[in-house]
């Protein structure tokens, strides 16, 4: 069975808590990626508000040429604090195959 491919979204809200947060939420999405077999390739970390970047971030994924199986983030609130973006994240990557994993939840979207 092939393994998949997982890339890690990480963000902070606020510039104050960047390094240690973001390394935080890094590790533990990468402990999720170990626990079940995923091979990650790669972590985008982002600092800012803004759902148009998350958005932004899905597309770019979904049109990649090397697209992950799977995009792994800490918490499904880092993608957005508004329900219907996280939506449109997770819509936007399914589309293109690829599908959206929660390291802390077990919630499937």
């Amino acid at each position: 069975m092939k393994t998949k491919k997982a890339l890690i979204y990480v963000r902070v809200a606020s510039p104050i808590k960047t390094d240690e947060y973001i390394k935080q939420q890094a590790k533990m999405c990468q402990e999720f990626c170990v626990k079940h077999d995923l091979e990650y390739e790669g972590c985008h970390r982002f600092v800012g508000i803004g759902d148009e970047m998350s958005l932004t971030l899905a597309t770019v994924t979904a049109e990649s040429k090397n697209k992950p199986d799977v995009v792994v983030v800490p918490s499904y609130a880092r993608i957005s604090r508004n329900k219907a973006n996280i939506e449109k994240f997770v819509n936007t990557l399914k589309a293109a195959g690829v599908a959206v994993c929660s390291a802390t939840e077990t919630t499937s979207l």
